[in-house]
């Protein structure tokens, strides 16, 4: 029985060894049968591997090892995975690199490709220029899902002295082509791409399925979903060091085996828990407020959209301890940050502190980068006290001196809760901790939510 790496994309199995590997890559899912009044969910196998071809993605090769090992049985694996030669000297002037950056380096330099587990704030960037420096004459190439990260990731590198003609930048607003990025490659023995990935996926595969030498992503827990952008992209370079950076895994089993598939198993990590230890992080203190139960929303609304827009949206009485919380932190000379899921939510918020004459900024997808841009920086001097901000603030945002996040938008998914904490971990003069504000609603739906985002805060040691 034998597998073959045939590249960094795809390794294949042949027909011995195909249903012993299957089981090890399996994973349920719900299939959707269309009658004429009605439809009928059936749970269906499906399975990361081509059980007639044998075809599977080489960043599953060490799940399928560890499934037969366990297993006791013994399967030969042909060819090799590509590994580039890492540069003697990481250095970066300017940073001194903790112990723990230290540990996921050498991983990095040793595996090669994979992800690295690591909350907001605890210095991704700083891991991604050692990657830069691990590799140097080569042809690196970094993927951010927001403008406003990719910007901040662009003017980091050049902050920290890296090479402004080596460096080039493509998405939201600027234009790259990939004949420039050949051209600097090779005027410069080494390129640094820093992409959008909804601006790179437009680039012709043929341009670059054997160009990247690395490719870094940030927040790769967004390549999960087979038709997603980055999977498109990841499926047709035949790049060697794959790494990827994300605070939250998915925790479902097929979404893991594809950010696996394509990147590799994961290779180092950093918990809240070491990083405030170090003191690198803010520790949080958490405080849930009870929302009062209001019979007639109960009665009236019966399904989840309803119920969340009265109840959530639209609820005064919510809102008003949502401004009430606002109104404590201002008066203590604090900064908040109040996140919600909807525009109209936070509209709704953003009039009750208007009546009580409480300055607050509201920024969201529609609000144009430049402003964006300003009212981060007001909020970090603490010219400004409170800004409401849509999901477009989740990840990437920088905002060191932060005192205190709302959750005022709800939720059940662990991957939302730890983003909106993540917001203020970063540490800053006179910083050590973070409230975190979340709210205990009553209704049906939402009360489950509600027990959901406690059971991760007990995970994450805030209760």
């Amino acid at each position: 029985m034998i597998i073959k790496i045939e590249d960094p994309i795809w390794s294949k199995a042949d027909k011995e060894a195909i249903p012993l590997i299957a089981p090890c890559l399996q994973y349920k899912d719900i299939h959707w049968r269309r009658f004429k009044k009605r439809r009928v969910a059936k749970t269906v196998i499906r399975y990361r591997i081509d059980r007639r071809s044998g075809l599977f993605l080489t960043g599953l090769i060490p799940r399928v090892k560890q499934y037969l090992r366990r297993k006791g049985i013994k399967i030969k694996v042909i060819g090799r995975a590509e590994k580039l030669q890492v540069s003697s000297n990481w250095q970066i002037k300017g940073i001194t690199y903790r112990t723990d950056q230290e540990r996921i380096l050498k991983a990095i330099a040793r595996k090669q490709r994979g992800f690295i587990k690591s909350p907001t704030g605890s210095g991704k960037t700083v891991i991604a220029m050692g990657v830069s420096a691990m590799f140097k004459n080569t042809r690196r190439l970094f993927l951010c899902h927001t403008k406003d990260l990719m910007r901040q990731t662009y003017e980091e590198f050049l902050e920290k002295g890296f090479d402004k003609g080596q460096i080039l930048i493509h998405g939201g607003g600027s234009k790259t082509t990939f004949e420039k990025v050949k051209q600097i490659a090779k005027k410069k023995n080494g390129v640094i791409l820093i992409a959008l990935i909804q601006s790179y996926v437009k680039f012709n595969p043929e341009d670059y399925i054997d160009f990247w030498d690395v490719v870094l992503i940030d927040e790769c827990h967004h390549c999960v979903e087979i038709k997603s952008s980055y999977s498109t992209v990841m499926h047709y370079m035949l790049t060697p060091v794959r790494l990827g950076f994300t605070a939250t895994p998915p925790p479902e089993i097929e979404k893991r085996m594809l950010m696996e598939g394509l990147l590799g198993q994961q290779i180092g990590e950093l918990t809240v828990r070491e990083g405030i230890d170090l003191g690198i992080l803010a520790k949080p203190k958490l405080k849930l407020i009870s929302v009062p139960h209001n019979s007639k929303i109960a009665q009236i609304h019966k399904t989840y959209r309803s119920l969340y827009q009265a109840a959530v949206v639209e609820s005064r009485s919510r809102n008003g301890l949502i401004a009430e919380q606002i109104s404590n932190f201002i008066s203590n000379g604090d900064s908040v940050l109040v996140m919600i899921r909807e525009i109209d939510h936070g509209k709704e918020i953003k009039k009750i502190l208007d009546m009580l004459h409480i300055k607050c900024r509201f920024v969201h997808g529609s609000s144009e980068r430049e402003e964006r841009i300003k009212v981060a920086k007001r909020l970090e001097k603490k010219k400004i006290l409170c800004v409401i901000c849509s999901t477009i603030w989740k990840e990437g945002i920088n905002i060191k001196t932060l005192n205190a996040i709302i959750n005022a938008g709800g939720g059940k998914d662990e991957k939302g809760v730890i983003q909106v904490m993540g917001r203020g971990l970063r540490i800053a003069e006179g910083k050590e901790n973070v409230t975190v504000i979340d709210f205990l609603d009553p209704y049906k739906f939402l009360a489950e939510h509600t027990v959901a985002r406690i059971n991760t805060y007990v995970r994450e040691n805030l209760l």
